[in-house]
């Protein structure tokens, strides 16, 4: 799996991308944040509270896409393989730091960096994921007493619903929204 990660980011440096066009990429995209990220995403920064975004994905995309459609929040940290450019050429040159994949999303990927701290004494997390492999994010945190567990099975439905009811608390079947979630934050904060 490692291997395949690798190989797939070796071919996005291939593409020779330049810093300029990720606005444009990002802004010319389909693909879209669920309906009620940005009420949830204020809602955590209003209250101080950590927004940990775990992605085996590319960061800056991330990163870009959630500033377009809902802004930037100083609560929020993306962890993921984040795309380096070359100071002259502009164009990708890398990716910075430890390969971030399916497998190590979690806090782990954390310990001995700045963003430690800020959940080191955290005794509640809600989890949200779209993986079965996700629902391991959230071990190894320290003080943690309790997780609740939403997933967001968007694909192959039958085959997973049974794996997915065990293990997540909360199971959202083909829902483009986050009104789930927002409900759950509301009845919390």
């Amino acid at each position: 799996m490692i291997e395949w990660w690798t190989k797939s980011l070796d071919l996005v440096v291939k593409t020779q991308i330049e810093s300029s066009n990720l606005k444009d990429i990002v802004r010319n995209s389909t693909t879209h944040l669920k309906n009620g990220c940005k009420w949830f995403f204020h809602t955590l920064e209003r209250h101080d509270v950590p927004l940990l975004i775990f992605s085996a994905g590319i960061g800056n995309v991330i990163e870009e896409w959630i500033v377009q459609e809902c802004g930037s929040y100083k609560n929020m940290t993306i962890v993921s393989n984040f795309m380096t450019f070359d100071e002259i050429t502009k164009k990708i040159n890398g990716f910075s730091g430890s390969l971030i994949h399916i497998f190590n999303k979690n806090e782990g990927v954390l310990l001995d960096t700045k963003h430690e701290s800020s959940i080191l004494n955290r005794p509640n997390v809600i989890l949200l994921g779209d993986s079965l492999g996700d629902t391991d994010m959230a071990n190894g945190f320290p003080s943690l007493n309790h997780v609740l567990k939403i997933g967001f099975l968007n694909d192959k439905v039958e085959e997973q619903l049974s794996d997915y009811m065990k293990a997540y608390d909360i199971v959202i079947i083909k829902d483009d929204t986050f009104m789930i979630p927002n409900a759950v934050l509301r009845s919390i904060i």
